[in-house]
């Protein structure tokens, strides 16, 4: 039975946890224990190693240089946004498209040696759990008070839990996990997992989108005022009315058409690495490599946002904003990952405007010659 997108989000997203029999029926590992060794040893990612044994747990944070002090007792290799270096990883992800962009976060992939595990957990972002080489036995409890356990300063673990899910997957098989779910994996045989991580800002984060409006120096802060005040007895009672006012000069902040454009800012921010082009294209050049037969494609991880509102096109990319009326049907394939022919471009009234938006995310880095493109 083939995957509903439709049916999955109605029943299950973000309601309860289910096993995706063989999501994958022909999945092969584009990654393995020694391929991701050498990815922690980069510094531009996120990396750690588990340890137990029947006494203690260790983590051990990267980059890494040696592995040494790392393959012992039953050891775990995790490495965080490894679809910002790596084709393959980030056309995993593609595969959870179904999801909007903005809610993606990135790929983590580890390897486990039979028997080991991160203890159980509980996370606060849903996660789609991947199946690779080997096989590992998940079990996922249902939400509720479930006491922390710190085995370790940067280990946070809960006790035991009962299972209401209790499987072992097999190569291509996915399992889905809400927030706030507790659950445990356990390697039963040598296995890589590929874990699709999401994010969901809290309030906090939020308001980092405040920071970003008013560090653009657009002149829309107001200060608080209250020409009709009057004598009060104490001077240190802070009438409800005045609160009100101030908590009014928030919303007022939140209704203005900038906010939106800086909360789009913020969410599309994804710590991308990008590097220029040594040499920088000009659009007739652009249209060159096109028409010869060329391909430029999405930097691995780049999932762009977009909004459209009166007939403007607003897209988001790494924290950057741009705008397009015209060629709108064709920018929003590319954005999504899929492919305009050369053809579909050349029959388009608004092929400059498409021309000169590529060029420039070509430019920035955004966009890459995959013929000319090497993975980290």
């Amino acid at each position: 039975m083939s995957f509903d997108p439709s049916m999955f989000l109605t029943q299950y997203w973000q309601k309860k946890p289910v096993v995706l029999k063989q999501f994958f029926p022909d999945f092969s590992d584009f990654i393995d224990e020694h391929e991701l060794a050498y990815l922690a040893q980069d510094s531009e990612l996120d990396s750690r190693a588990i340890i137990h044994n029947e006494k203690s747990w260790e983590v051990i944070q990267g980059p890494f240089d040696s592995f040494t002090d790392i393959c012992r007792d039953y050891w775990t290799l995790l490495v965080q946004g490894v679809d910002k270096v790596h084709p393959d990883a980030s056309e995993l992800m593609d595969a959870f498209s179904f999801i909007p962009y903005w809610r993606m976060d990135d790929l983590m992939i580890s390897f486990a040696v039979e028997g080991a595990g991160v203890g159980p957990h509980i996370d606060q972002y849903d996660v789609f759990l991947v199946q690779g080489k080997g096989t590992r036995r998940w079990r996922v409890g249902p939400p509720g008070e479930h006491k922390p356990v710190h085995p370790h300063p940067l280990l946070s673990q809960i006790e035991p839990f009962g299972a209401v899910i209790d499987v072992e997957l097999e190569t291509g098989d996915v399992l889905y996990i809400p927030p706030n779910w507790p659950h445990e994996g356990i390697a039963t045989s040598d296995c890589v997992t590929y874990s699709v991580g999401f994010r969901a800002p809290d309030t906090e984060s939020l308001t980092r989108s405040f920071d970003l409006l008013f560090s653009n120096s657009l002149g829309i802060s107001k200060r608080y005022s209250d020409p009709e005040l009057n004598t009060q007895e104490f001077p240190g009672l802070v009438h409800h009315s005045s609160i009100a006012s101030l908590r009014d000069q928030l919303i007022e902040t939140l209704n203005h058409p900038l906010w939106e454009q800086s909360l789009l800012r913020m969410l599309s921010e994804q710590d991308l690495l990008v590097e220029p082009p040594e040499q920088l294209l000009t659009e007739d050049e652009f249209e060159y490599k096109l028409n010869q037969g060329e391909c430029f494609e999405r930097v691995p991880a780049c999932r762009p946002i977009f909004t459209e509102r009166d007939g403007l096109l607003g897209i988001f990319i790494e924290g950057e904003y741009f705008e397009m009326t015209t060629s709108q049907a064709l920018v929003k394939k590319c954005m999504s990952g899929l492919t305009v022919t050369i053809e579909e471009l050349n029959e388009s009234q608004d092929k400059n405007a498409f021309l000169s938006l590529f060029t420039e995310l070509t430019n920035k880095g955004y966009w890459i010659n995959t013929s000319e493109y090497e993975y980290v």
